[in-house]
C-alpha cells in the first residue's frame, strides 16, 4: 500500500473519545438520506500523485447493522474492518446534517 503523507498524526484513544463524545450528544439522532457510496481501493486512496482506478460501492446501512451486530457480542474482538465502517458512516453523517439544526438543538 503507498502511503504518501509528510509526517506521521498520533492520535489517543482517549483523545479521539472526547472530540467523538463532544461531536456526538446523548438523544442525538441523525436521520441519513444517503446510503450508497464509493469505495476506492487502499492501495489507491492515500495515492494523491494517480487518480484512482480501482472502485467498489459500499451501503452505510451494511456497515451500521454490522457494528450494531458487534455491540451484541460481549466477546466480540474489535477489528480494523470496524473503524473503517465507523469512518464512512461518520462522514455520512457529516454530509448530511443540518448545521443550523444541530447548533438549535445543542443550545
Amino acid at each position: 500500500m503507498t502511503k504518501k503523507m509528510t509526517k506521521t498524526l498520533t492520535i489517543k484513544g482517549d483523545e479521539l473519545k472526547k472530540v467523538l463524545d463532544r461531536l456526538v450528544m446523548d438523544g442525538d439522532t441523525f436521520e441519513l438520506e444517503v446510503d450508497s457510496f464509493w469505495e476506492i481501493n487502499d492501495d489507491e486512496v492515500y495515492n494523491i500523485e494517480e487518480s484512482p482506478k480501482n472502485f467498489s460501492i459500499g451501503q452505510v446501512t451494511e456497515e451500521w447493522e454490522m457494528l450494531n451486530k458487534s455491540l451484541e457480542d460481549e466477546d466480540y474482538y474489535p477489528l480494523n474492518t470496524d473503524l473503517r465502517n465507523l469512518g464512512r458512516i461518520l462522514k455520512a453523517i457529516g454530509d448530511t446534517v443540518d448545521q443550523s439544526k444541530t447548533n438549535e438543538q445543542r443550545d
